[in-house]
C-alpha cells in the first residue's frame, strides 16, 4: 500500500486551547493511526476518531508552544505524510455576548436562538443555566466569529429567566445573556391577511397580522404549507402563498399548537383555449416553430404535440404562443394541447408530414442560361414550397399531388449541383442536376452524301464533348465519334434530300447544319461520240442530275466541264495516248453515273 498524501485541511486555524474539529482530505489516508502537529520537539499527537481512504477526522489537541503554524502529518502502518500542509494555532479570548434572539421560548425547548457577540468562532459549548442547575444546547452552529445559533434545551428547572453562557477554549463568557422560558406559549392567531385572494398558481406574497407568531413553526394554506414564510414580529408573518383552489384558511401553528386563522380565496385560473395553429403541419422530425393563437395563452404551463412535451415554447402575449415542434412517432394528424395547472385545453389538429423523397429527375441536364422544363418524381412531394439548384431557386410550374414537381431550370454556371426540395416535412438534396453549356454546330464537311448513306461527316463547333447523339434529320447517324468539344465525327445513315445535322446533349439539341442526300447522276447521251487523240474538242453531254457535278470522265481521265443546267454539260475532250473506245461518265456527291461510249481515233 502506498504512503499516504494530505492535499488539505478544514479549518485551517483553532485555538490553542485546542478541541477543534479538523477535516483532513487526502490519498490512502484509511486506517490512520495518529495525526502529529508539529514537527520534533514542538510536536503533540492526537489520534483520529475516524478515517477513510480520502479522508480523516480528529480533534485538534492542546497546543503548549508559543502560537503558530504547525505542520500536520497523517500517519498510516504505510508511513506518514510529506505534505507542506499547515495548521494554525491561535492566542483567543473568552467569548464576550450582545445580544440573544429570540430570547424567550417554551419550557419544552426545541426552538433555535441566535447568539451575537465577539470570540464565537470557537465556540466549545452553549449553556443555560437557572439556580445551580446547567443544561447545554443539545446543538450550536457556528456562524461567524460574531453569531451562533444554538437550539435551546428544555428548562434547566422550570419557566422562568436562564442565564445563558457560551465557552471556548479560552474560557466561558463573563457576562451572560438572560433567555426566558414561558410556562404557557398561547396559540398563534390569525386576525387578517392582505390580500385575502390571490391566483391558483399561488407564488404571491401575503401579509399576515395577529398574535402569538414569535415561535411559528408553521403556516398553512388549508391543509397547504405555504411556499416560505418570515416571521417578522409576534403580531406579524409574510407569507407565500402555495398553489390552491376554492376558499381556504391561513392558520398559524406553533408550540402550543394551531390557533384560528382566516379565509383567502383563490382564484380560478382563466382556461387557455387553442384557436388556430401556423402551420398546421410540419416534417415528421420536428424541430420547426409553430405559432399558436388562442385565449389566456399566458396562464400555459405545457404545450403538449400528440402527447409528447414541445421542445421549447414561449409565450409572446395572453394570445400568441411560439412552439418549437417535437419530433413525431409516425406520419399522420395528431392533437396538439396546451396546458395550464391541472387543466388541459381542448385539441387543435397538426398534421406530421413524411420527408420528400424524390426518387427520379428528368432530364438530368440543362443548359446554362436555365428556362429547362424537367419533372422531379418521388414521395412526400405535396406542398413544395420551393427546388433549389445550388442555391438558386427555380420556377415551379405545378406540384402534382404527393409524387410530381414540374419546374423550370435557372440559370446557373456549368457543373454538377444538388438539388434541394423545400417541402412541408423538410428539405431533401439527394438529386442532382448538370448544367452544360449548349452544343453549337458552326460548320460540317462534306455537306453533301449519297443517299445510300455511308459519307464520313466532320461536324466542327462548341459545347460538343457532351454529346449523347447525332442526327441526320430525324435519323440517328450510322455512328459517331467524339474527338473532342469541338469536333465530332459522324457516318451519314441513308436518306434523301436536304436534311439538318443536329447534336444532341443530356442538355438540348444543337443547330442545324446543312447536308444533302444526293442521287448519281444519270447519263443518256453524248455528242459526237468520236474524236482525235489530240482531244481539245467540246463533247456536249446530256442527261439529268448534272447539278453540283464534281467530275467529268473520259474513261479515267478527268476533264474539264462546264455545267450548263442540270440536264447539260459540256466538256473537253482530253488527250489520249491510243486510239480506241472509252466511257464517259459523270460523277456528283451521290455517285457515278452509267456510261457513254466516246471514240477516240
Amino acid at each position: 500500500m502506498s504512503s499516504p498524501a494530505v492535499s488539505g485541511i478544514n479549518p485551517t486555524t483553532g485555538p490553542v486551547s485546542g478541541g477543534t474539529s479538523l477535516l483532513i482530505a487526502g490519498s490512502n489516508l484509511l486506517g490512520a493511526t495518529t495525526v502529529t502537529f508539529g514537527t520534533g520537539a514542538t510536536s503533540v499527537t492526537a489520534t483520529p476518531t475516524s478515517s477513510t481512504a480520502s479522508s480523516v477526522s480528529v480533534t485538534t489537541p492542546a497546543w503548549p508552544f508559543a502560537p503558530g503554524a504547525a505542520r500536520v502529518t497523517v500517519t498510516t502502518p504505510s508511513g506518514s505524510s510529506t505534505q507542506p500542509v499547515f495548521f494554525s494555532f491561535t492566542s483567543i479570548a473568552p467569548p464576550v455576548l450582545a445580544s440573544l434572539t429570540p430570547n424567550i421560548g417554551p419550557v419544552s425547548g426545541g426552538n433555535v436562538t441566535t447568539i451575537t457577540g465577539t470570540g464565537l468562532l470557537y465556540t466549545t459549548a452553549v449553556s443555560f443555566t437557572q439556580g445551580t442547575t446547567t443544561v447545554n444546547a443539545s446543538s450550536f452552529a457556528i456562524l461567524s466569529s460574531t453569531q451562533v445559533a444554538a437550539v435551546v434545551p428544555p428548562a434547566p428547572v422550570s419557566a422562568g429567566p436562564a442565564s445563558v453562557n457560551v465557552t471556548n477554549g479560552a474560557g466561558t463568557s463573563a457576562i451572560p445573556l438572560t433567555y426566558t422560558y414561558n410556562l404557557v406559549i398561547p396559540l398563534p392567531v390569525v386576525t387578517g391577511a392582505v390580500p385575502n385572494t390571490g391566483p391558483a398558481a399561488g407564488g404571491n406574497s401575503v401579509a399576515l397580522t395577529g398574535s402569538g407568531f414569535t415561535f411559528a413553526t408553521q403556516v398553512r394554506f388549508g391543509t397547504t404549507p405555504a411556499l416560505s414564510f418570515i416571521v417578522t414580529n409576534d403580531t406579524s408573518i409574510t407569507a407565500i402563498a402555495p398553489p390552491g383552489s376554492g376558499t381556504v384558511t391561513i392558520t398559524v401553528t406553533g408550540p402550543s399548537g394551531t390557533g384560528t386563522g382566516v379565509p383567502y380565496t383563490y382564484n380560478p385560473a382563466p382556461q387557455p383555449s387553442i384557436i388556430s395553429l401556423i402551420p398546421s403541419s410540419g416534417p415528421l422530425a420536428g424541430g420547426n416553430n409553430v405559432t399558436i393563437t388562442g385565449t389566456n395563452l399566458n396562464t400555459v404551463t405545457g404545450v403538449s404535440f400528440g402527447g409528447i412535451p414541445a421542445t421549447s415554447f414561449i409565450i409572446l402575449s395572453p394570445t400568441s404562443i411560439n412552439a418549437t415542434a417535437p419530433a413525431g412517432s409516425a406520419p399522420g394528424a395528431i392533437d396538439v394541447t396546451v396546458s395550464s395547472g391541472t387543466f388541459t385545453s381542448p385539441p387543435a389538429t397538426y398534421t406530421y408530414i413524411t420527408l420528400p423523397t424524390p426518387t427520379s429527375i428528368f432530364p438530368t441536364a440543362g443548359v446554362i442560361s436555365g428556362g429547362t422544363p424537367l419533372a422531379i418524381t418521388g414521395t412526400g412531394l405535396a406542398g413544395t414550397t420551393s427546388v433549389l439548384f445550388g442555391s438558386t431557386p427555380a420556377v415551379i410550374t405545378d406540384v402534382v399531388g404527393d409524387t410530381e414537381v414540374d419546374l423550370t431550370t435557372p440559370a446557373h454556371a456549368v457543373g454538377t449541383v444538388p438539388v434541394t426540395i423545400v417541402a412541408p416535412g423538410g428539405t431533401n438534396n439527394s438529386l442532382s442536376f448538370s448544367f452544360q453549356p449548349p452544343p453549337v454546330i458552326t460548320s460540317s464537311n462534306p455537306t453533301q452524301g449519297p443517299e445510300t448513306g455511308g459519307t464520313t461527316v466532320n461536324i466542327n463547333g462548341a459545347g460538343l464533348i457532351n454529346a449523347t447523339g447525332v442526327f441526320f434529320g430525324t435519323t440517328p447517324a450510322a455512328s459517331f465519334t467524339v474527338v473532342s468539344d469541338n469536333l465530332i465525327t459522324a457516318v451519314s445513315p441513308p436518306g434523301t434530300g436536304a436534311v439538318a445535322i443536329t447534336v444532341s446533349t443530356p442538355s438540348t439539341f444543337s443547330n442545324g447544319s446543312l447536308f444533302q442526300y444526293l442521287t448519281a447522276p444519270t447519263l443518256t447521251s453524248i455528242t459526237p461520240t468520236t474524236g482525235p487523240i489530240t482531244g481539245g474538242n467540246n463533247v456536249t453531254l446530256s442527261g439529268s442530275g448534272f447539278t453540283g457535278a464534281l467530275n467529268v470522265f473520259f474513261g479515267g481521265l478527268p476533264t474539264t466541264f462546264t455545267v450548263l443546267d442540270d440536264g447539260t454539260i459540256t466538256a473537253v475532250a482530253p488527250t489520249v495516248g491510243t486510239v480506241g473506245p472509252v466511257l464517259v461518265t459523270v460523277q456528283n456527291g451521290g455517285g457515278t453515273s452509267t456510261g457513254q461510249t466516246y471514240t477516240f481515233t
